[in-house]
């Protein structure tokens, strides 16, 4: 997903939800990576963070998206109570969130305006092609240069700095194999 928004120029911010259900090693983990992504230039807040999130959505066009079930309208009605979204319970057979939201919808906040829209379960990049792809990594950028081949796909190559920067933990090993995946 924060690949889609680079590649739509969309700022992403990466926003945690559901820390009230989530035991202490999940949420170490779950932190562990967030840290990772701060590192590398993204924003990332609580949704407990009420302050962080206004100033951060203050006088911007938003939109809330995710998976089915991440919490997207109960953030938007934590931001606003009055809206009352309709939300759902967390399943206990599927152990997540349920689909709620069947429309986009466009709401005033903080004096701008943010969507809220249904959760998907999987969506597909296109539009781009394989060596445009390395450019919405915004971490490969630091070790490009280091590849052998001006051509490098960063995935099978001997001599390659992206895959030395992961052997080298520089590089997150899980957005690696997303690279990977989505290439």
């Amino acid at each position: 997903l924060i690949v889609l928004m680079e590649i739509n120029h969309v700022e992403p911010i990466i926003c945690i939800t559901k820390e009230d259900i989530t035991d202490e090693d999940e949420k170490k983990r779950v932190y562990d990576i967030l840290e990772y992504y701060k590192s590398i230039g993204y924003k990332v807040v609580s949704n407990q963070d009420v302050e962080t999130l206004e100033k951060l959505l203050a006088n911007k066009t938003s939109v809330f998206t995710g998976q089915t079930g991440a919490g997207k309208s109960t953030l938007l009605n934590k931001l606003n109570p009055e809206w009352n979204l309709e939300t759902g319970e967390v399943s206990l057979a599927l152990g997540r969130g349920r689909h709620t939201t069947r429309v986009v919808e466009l709401f005033e906040l903080f004096g701008g305006k943010v969507m809220d829209t249904p959760g998907f379960s999987s969506f597909e990049i296109e539009g781009i092609t394989h060596k445009e792809l390395e450019d919405y990594f915004i971490e490969f950028r630091n070790h490009i240069s280091d590849c052998e081949f001006r051509s490098c796909a960063h995935i099978k190559e001997v001599n390659c700095g992206v895959k030395r920067a992961v052997s080298k933990r520089k590089i997150d090993k899980g957005r690696y194999e997303r690279y990977v995946q989505l290439y």
